[in-house]
């Protein structure tokens, strides 16, 4: 039989209210309100899971990691994505796919034993170009759904983790961050503009 393959598109839910109410199930309200848009002054995306009628079912950019919920069709707008991004933390790897498609393949950093890189799957939910590269975060970052295990804030933020660029590209394929995913400039570039908010991000071992 055919292997099925990996579809081309994945679904996202991009937030149209100033406010959005996080739901346990279809008609059960969590104790979670989320502003429109961030604290970092990002636009609030989830990726999507499922449909049901006047409720999506996504995956939230929270603590903790992997937390799904229900919110209103009516407090978002749907749009799909092309692409994935898959990191193999054992390889040092990242990997952008359109389905099955390679689109780049390049050797990144990881988090140290002592704070590492969440496992999972994540989505994008902020692109955040930087000219000129920064010292710390290069050319820029994709900013993950994904949060240290370790830090609890971190830099005056949550405890975030990104994909972002570096200066230091000796230190690549080590592992030398608090978590985050660190690529040469030129590979981050690349892989912002195949990655718009609400790409998957699939982190493994």
């Amino acid at each position: 039989p055919t292997e099925p393959r990996t579809p081309a598109t994945w679904p996202v839910a991009d937030a149209v209210s100033t406010s959005i109410t996080l739901y346990d199930a279809p008609g059960v309200p969590s104790d979670t309100t989320l502003d429109n848009p961030t604290w970092e002054g990002l636009d609030v995306v989830f990726s999507v899971i499922e449909r049901r009628g006047e409720w999506v079912h996504v995956r939230v950019s929270s603590r903790p990691n992997g937390r799904e919920a229900w919110v209103r069709r009516q407090d978002v707008s749907l749009r799909t994505v092309p692409n994935r991004i898959r990191v193999e933390l054992g390889a040092r790897r990242l990997t952008v796919l359109h389905g099955d498609e390679v689109l780049l393949s390049t050797t990144v950093a990881i988090g140290r034993l002592s704070t590492p890189t969440p496992v999972g799957a994540f989505f994008v939910d902020g692109v955040v170009r930087l000219d000129p590269p920064d010292p710390a975060y290069g050319a820029g970052q994709l900013s993950v759904s994904a949060f240290s295990e370790v830090h609890q804030t971190f830099g005056g933020g949550v405890g975030q983790i990104a994909i972002h660029g570096t200066q230091a590209v000796a230190l690549l394929g080590q592992e030398t961050s608090n978590g985050c995913i660190r690529l040469d400039n030129d590979a981050i570039r690349m892989v912002m503009d195949m990655a718009p908010t609400g790409t998957p991000v699939e982190i493994v071992p």
